[in-house]
């Protein structure tokens, strides 16, 4: 096979996941509504016994097991039975990291690097209310101006989120800069605060 028709067979196998994209999260929909990864917990169990603790049909949850596996959610150490991989575990109504508890991991992320990346020693105290002497610190995703070739798609798709369900958006740094100015600030920087998605956002009173 030639270069480009390696190309085109990989161009071609993007998109088809990106069609079968919706079809991907509806499985982890149902194995965290059924709770799947609960009744794997920390174990390797057969077919019947997932099904018996979610209560469906074995045959049914054979074939949500079966897709899981191929999603990398759940491992088949021998036919018929399953346990949880690594990104499974994460789909656990409880522990350390749990699906349950990810809308706050960002937040956590961004609070561990966020004294290691920015310099605080200049301030003799500072409190999470806004103004104060005239500078203002807000922790947010901001945008590149341009989408890099290995850039994330997650922060994207919260733009189009906030889009349809809020009205809201995501901003690049000079959407961000336009929104202070409104409110009477300039930006001094903005300090990116990897792994977390989030970048803290300086500004001054003008």
């Amino acid at each position: 096979m030639s270069a480009s028709q390696d190309t085109a067979t990989a161009a071609r196998g993007a998109v088809v996941n990106l069609v079968f994209g919706s079809m991907s999260a509806q499985v982890v929909g149902a194995c965290v509504k059924l709770g799947v990864a609960d009744a794997l917990d920390d174990d390797e169990r057969s077919v019947e016994e997932v099904a018996a603790a979610c209560g469906t049909l074995t045959g049914t949850m054979h074939r949500l097991l079966r897709a899981a596996t191929a999603l990398e959610l759940v491992v088949e150490p021998g036919p018929g039975r399953f346990a949880l991989s690594a990104a499974g575990r994460l789909l656990r109504s409880t522990g350390a990291g749990s699906f349950n508890t990810a809308m706050s991991q960002g937040t956590h992320m961004a609070a561990a690097v966020l004294p290691g990346a920015y310099d605080f020693g200049r301030f003799a105290a500072v409190a999470d209310v806004g103004g104060g002497d005239g500078t203002l610190l807000v922790v947010e995703p901001v945008l590149p101006d341009a989408v890099a070739d290995a850039a994330a798609p997650v922060v994207y798709l919260s733009d189009l989120n906030m889009l349809v369900n809020l009205g809201g958006r995501e901003r690049t740094r000079a959407e961000v800069e336009v929104l202070l100015r409104g409110g009477g600030f300039a930006v001094v920087e903005v300090v990116p605060l990897p792994p977390s998605g989030f970048c803290l956002v300086e500004a001054a009173a003008v």
